[in-house]
């Protein structure tokens, strides 16, 4: 089964411009790259989850994956220890979890030191009919909220919505 990782940058001015979120997204996908972390934004996020954001005024929606030629965040938001495997060769990195989820959070710190982002909304592993927790968390502390629901889970990935601010 597939993890799916997606969200929105909610801006500031809900009257951005279509150039200014052209320039938000080249800034995002720099630093997503730094980070090791495969992003889709804006009409390349899967239409699906497009349909459940609805209005797209004031915010930039976003896919995180595994990488840039993944179309899932699997390596990236599997339980701890988990090895992945496709036709029987393993593609995860061996990362820890509390690796992985600090690098997702260093990619929010940056994100949210652009005057233009107010919060990012993300959603783990969320279905349509889902019946999901919301997590309210600073960006400071994502890494370690985190790690604790999937321990929670018994190592499974969790279920939320996390509202980053």
């Amino acid at each position: 089964m597939s993890i799916k990782a997606w969200g929105i940058f909610q801006l500031y001015n809900s009257d951005f411009s279509i150039q200014e979120k052209v320039e938000l997204a080249f800034v995002a996908t720099i630093i997503a790259t730094e980070h090791k972390i495969g992003l889709k934004l804006g009409g390349n996020v899967e239409p699906h989850i497009l349909r459940n954001i609805g209005n797209l005024e004031g915010k930039i929606p976003f896919e995180l994956t595994d990488d840039p030629l993944d179309v899932n965040a699997h390596c990236l938001f599997v339980g701890d220890g988990i090895e992945v495997l496709v036709a029987e060769n393993r593609v995860d990195t061996g990362e820890s979890l509390v690796a992985r989820m600090e690098r997702i959070q260093n990619f929010f710190t940056e994100m949210l030191m652009n005057k233009a982002i107010k919060s990012i909304k993300l959603f783990l592993n969320v279905e349509e009919g889902d019946e999901v927790d919301t997590l309210d968390v600073s960006v400071s502390e994502f890494s370690k909220k985190m790690v604790e629901l999937y321990e929670q889970e018994g190592n499974w990935t969790p279920i939320v919505k996390a509202i980053i601010t």
